[in-house]
C-alpha cells in the first residue's frame, strides 16, 4: 500500500482553512502528546488552556486599541489563512496594483466569474501534482546518474579488499566490546562537468546528494538517503513540512514496514489512579494526656 503524508496534510490544510506547515506542526503536537501519554507522563492542558486564554484577551485588546471588533471573538471559531495549495501564489505587487473597471461592468458578476477560475486552477494544480510517497529514508538508496564510474569504482574496491571485509583485525589486548566502525562517505564528482552545470542551473536537493558512496565495515556500497542527508556537503534549504513531520512519518513507516506497536496513533486510555487516603490515627484520642485533660475539665 502506498500512502503520503504530504497529500494527507494538504488534504487536512485545506478543509480546516489553514496553510500545510501549519497543519503539520498540529498534527506533530498531537502525535507527541499521545507518545507522552503512553508513556504515562501527566500533560499540563490547564496550563496551555490559561495561555490560549491570556493570548485571546491580548488580541482582543489589540483590536480594541484601534476601535476595531475581534473577528473571531469565539475562541472555538478558527482563524483563516491563505493556504497557498498547488504552489499557485499571488505576487504582493498584483495585488496591490488597481484594476480598471468600466461603469457598463457588473462587479458582482466579474468577481463570482473570478472565484470560479480561481477555485478550477487550484484544483488542476492539486490533481496534477505529484506527491511524494512514504518511504524509509534509511532504505532508500541515493539516485546514481554516474553508473559506469561508481559500479567500476565499488566492483573494483570491494574485490581487492574483501578479504579485510571477511576478516576484520582482530585486537586481543582489547577485551571489550567495540564500537560500530565509522562510515566514511565520498560523493564522486566530474570536476569539468559539474563545475559547468553549476554555472547554468541550480542543483536539486535529489542532485546534490545523487552518487554519494559509504564505507562501512569494510564495504563500499551506494549511500542512503538518510545518511546523504547527514553530510556536510548537502546544503540546501530543508522542507519545512517535511522536518515538521519526521518523527510522525517515521513511526508510520516503522508500524507499516516493521510492524512497531506502540508508536503510532492514539495512546490507550490510562486508568486513573486514585490518591490514597491518609488513614485517621485513633492513637492521640486514647491517649493518657487526653484522659487527663478530660478530667481536668470535669
Amino acid at each position: 500500500n502506498i500512502t503520503s503524508h504530504e497529500y494527507v496534510i494538504r488534504v487536512v490544510a485545506q478543509k480546516f482553512n489553514i496553510s500545510k506547515n501549519r497543519a503539520a506542526a498540529v498534527i506533530a503536537q498531537s502525535h507527541e502528546e499521545e507518545r507522552l501519554k503512553a508513556s504515562g507522563q501527566t500533560l499540563h492542558v490547564d496550563a496551555q488552556q490559561y495561555v490560549d486564554a491570556k493570548i485571546q484577551q491580548h488580541i482582543a485588546a489589540a483590536y480594541s486599541t484601534y476601535n476595531e471588533a475581534d473577528p473571531n471573538p469565539d475562541p472555538n471559531v478558527t482563524f483563516i489563512e491563505d493556504p497557498n495549495f498547488g504552489g499557485i501564489t499571488t505576487s504582493q505587487e498584483d495585488e496591490n496594483q488597481p484594476t480598471e473597471i468600466r461603469d457598463l461592468v457588473d462587479v458582482d458578476q466579474m468577481t463570482s466569474k473570478a472565484k470560479l477560475r480561481l477555485q478550477e486552477e487550484a484544483q488542476i494544480a492539486i490533481s496534477n501534482r505529484i506527491y511524494a510517497e512514504d518511504v524509509d529514508p534509511d532504505q532508500t538508496p541515493v539516485p546514481i546518474t554516474r553508473t559506469d564510474e561508481c559500479h567500476t569504482l565499488l566492483h573494483r574496491k570491494n574485490q581487492e579488499y574483501a578479504h579485510i571485509a571477511q576478516n576484520p583485525p582482530h585486537y586481543p589486548s582489547n577485551t571489550e566490546q567495540q564500537r560500530p566502525r565509522w562510515k566514511f562517505v565520498a560523493k564522486t564528482i566530474h570536476t569539468r562537468k559539474d563545475s559547468q552545470k553549476k554555472k547554468k542551473r541550480r542543483q536539486s536537493h535529489n542532485h546534490k546528494m545523487a552518487n554519494t558512496l559509504v564505507e562501512h565495515n569494510g564495504i563500499l556500497r551506494v549511500a542512503t538517503v538518510k545518511e546523504a542527508s547527514n553530510t556536510s556537503f548537502l546544503k540546501s534549504k530543508r522542507d519545512v513540512t517535511d522536518f515538521t513531520l519526521a518523527n510522525v512519518k517515521q513511526a508510520w513507516i516503522d508500524r507499516q514496514l516493521f510492524g512497531k506497536v506502540g508508536g503510532w496513533g492514539r495512546a490507550p486510555e490510562q486508568p486513573k489512579q486514585e490518591i490514597p487516603t491518609k488513614p485517621q490515627d485513633n492513637s492521640e484520642l486514647n491517649s493518657p494526656s487526653t484522659d487527663a485533660n478530660k478530667d481536668n475539665e470535669n
